[in-house]
């Protein structure tokens, strides 16, 4: 059978887990918000840096070495998926593919017509991109003018995959916090067990005490009235049941004893005389009858072999 203390500690273990899970979950959307739009700044001053640095290279023939050499500074980051430069006409001048791009599509091309799901709904042509961020739950689009905004010399379009930066930065995260969570119920259930048993500790008396009266039928007991109001009621009860039995059983044991004394007058008034106190003639026959009876069970062990009258 289940205790109430088993019961209050499983629902406080269950407690803490969901709002463990519910804060945990809740910080990973947060955390992963921010990450998406730390990323974003990122790109953005990524893209920005290498549009400034490729405004000298933009006249050169398409997939000249500089251009290339520019758009290869995105080696480093993991997550970088594409890169294109494109001129005034939409032409596509240099690309590159990077480990992100390569994971996803290894058969890749650079000569590849360009394009990506910029809503998740649909395809675009990326030439067509207008300036700024594209953000989608799986990349980030940055795209930046070459050049002056009133006379732009191209366009450089840099494509990150973030789904992927995602699940690993959120691994991390988890890795990180889960022991520190998992510290913290430990501790929280340690802190739940002292409190259970402080606060459990009158209801454990108050059985205690009950157990006691059944075992030694001693109805004048009482419990302290604890400051806890459900205790303090049910202490309250505990006391006014005890009373109510005490005052109940002194009240048997007066009749009990009155019925005793009538019990005595009334076989006295049955074998003496009220006047004289002598015995009556109902007395002298029981007593008769008595001593016969005793006579004749004395005759009968006196025919019985001498080993049974000297057990007798």
């Amino acid at each position: 059978m289940k205790s109430l203390r088993s019961d209050i500690s499983f629902n406080t273990l269950a407690s803490i887990s969901i709002v463990s899970v519910l804060i945990i979950g809740l910080s990973i959307y947060v955390y992963e918000k921010l990450y998406v739009e730390f990323v974003s700044e990122e790109v953005d001053a990524i893209s920005a840096n290498m549009a400034v640095d490729l405004i000298d290279f933009i006249e050169e023939p398409a997939g000249s070495f500089n251009q290339k050499e520019v758009l290869l500074r995105l080696v480093e980051y993991e997550y970088a998926e594409a890169a294109y430069i494109f001129s005034n006409d939409s032409e596509l001048l240099n690309m590159y593919v990077g480990p992100a791009g390569l994971k996803g599509q290894p058969n890749q091309m650079f000569t590849a017509t360009p394009s990506y799901s910029v809503d998740d709904n649909f395809d675009l042509n990326i030439a067509s991109l207008p300036v700024g961020l594209h953000r989608t739950s799986s990349k980030a689009v940055i795209v930046k003018t070459i050049g002056e905004e009133v006379l732009p010399l191209g366009k450089l379009v840099l494509v990150f995959k973030l789904d992927e930066a995602l699940k690993a930065s959120r691994l991390k995260y988890i890795i990180l916090v889960a022991p520190s969570v998992a510290f913290l119920i430990v501790i929280s259930l340690f802190i739940s067990a002292r409190v259970q048993r402080r606060a459990m500790q009158p209801l454990n008396t108050l059985i205690e005490t009950m157990n006691n009266v059944v075992d030694d039928q001693i109805y004048d007991t009482k419990v302290e009235e604890v400051d806890k109001q459900e205790m303090l009621s049910l202490s309250r009860a505990f006391n006014n049941m005890m009373a109510s039995i005490k005052a109940q059983s002194d009240a048997n044991q007066q009749k009990t004893a009155m019925l005793q004394r009538q019990q005595s007058q009334m076989e006295r008034l049955a074998n003496f005389d009220a006047l004289t106190g002598l015995p009556n003639r109902q007395w002298f026959m029981k007593f008769l009858s008595n001593e016969l009876e005793r006579v004749d069970l004395c005759c009968t062990y006196s025919n019985q072999p001498t080993w049974v009258t000297t057990l007798v």
